[in-house]
């Protein structure tokens, strides 16, 4: 009997644990400039993507990711807890890691992927859409600052608008395809090789583990019971 009430006890205990699901995407960032010197091209890119990481998993992005209505993350703890420890709860369950990919060599490409834990599978995915949104408008206001950093501030918008009238123009006049888009040349490329998985079961608890300590502990006491007994006796 013992045995089967420690089974029951162990997957019980299992749902006192809030579930974790693991959503990710992978990114990369690759150098269109063409220098033949590939360790400055890899060192770019690099200090290029450490500085987007840092301001997408900043205080004042995350605060907003959280606090964004499509996702309103942590609901029940930002009612009990100050922002800040929220904030931090995040910056832990948001993890973002280069790795090697076949086909993208590091000297030229970095990518990364980005992973994050939340209780709900559906929130977990929209969140991680998000903060592929965030790195994608991060790293094109950087290439952007980077092409016209000696450009007076509010130019680039005008340079963008004159880009665009003057695309509208040629499109009347049947110069260039149709359905191109303006755009500016610049030197890296931010791309989505992965996008956000909706995780199809969670990475913890580990219902069976629990269940299954449960049982040993319970035919641990049912064996302790039966020395006790015969120690009596």
């Amino acid at each position: 009997m013992l045995p089967l009430i420690g089974l029951v006890a162990g997957f019980l205990t299992s749902f006192l644990i809030a579930p974790r699901y693991v959503s990710t995407a992978v990114m990369a960032l690759q150098e269109l400039s063409g220098d033949p010197d590939r360790s400055k091209i890899h060192h770019n890119l690099i200090e290029f993507y450490l500085a987007c990481q840092g301001e997408v998993t900043s205080r004042s992005s995350l605060s907003a990711l959280i606090q964004n209505p499509s996702v309103n993350l942590y609901e029940e703890e930002r009612q009990k807890l100050p922002l800040e420890d929220v904030i931090e709860k995040m910056r832990h369950e948001v993890q973002v890691t280069i790795e090697d990919r076949p086909g993208y060599p590091r000297e030229t490409t970095t990518v990364f992927r980005i992973r994050f834990v939340y209780p709900n599978p559906f929130k977990a995915q929209a969140a991680t859409q998000l903060l592929i949104t965030r790195f994608i408008d991060t790293a094109q206001r950087r290439i952007l600052a980077r092409e016209y950093n000696d450009t007076p501030p509010g130019a680039v918008t005008r340079i963008e608008q004159l880009e665009a009238r003057v695309a509208e123009l040629e499109k009347r006049a049947g110069i260039g395809a149709p359905d191109s888009q303006p755009h500016l040349a610049v030197p890296i490329r931010a791309e989505v090789l992965e996008p956000a998985s909706l995780p199809e079961r969670a990475e913890s608890p580990n219902r069976p583990l629990f269940a299954g300590a449960g049982l040993l502990a319970g035919f641990a006491a049912l064996l302790a019971a039966a020395i006790s007994r015969r120690r009596i006796g």
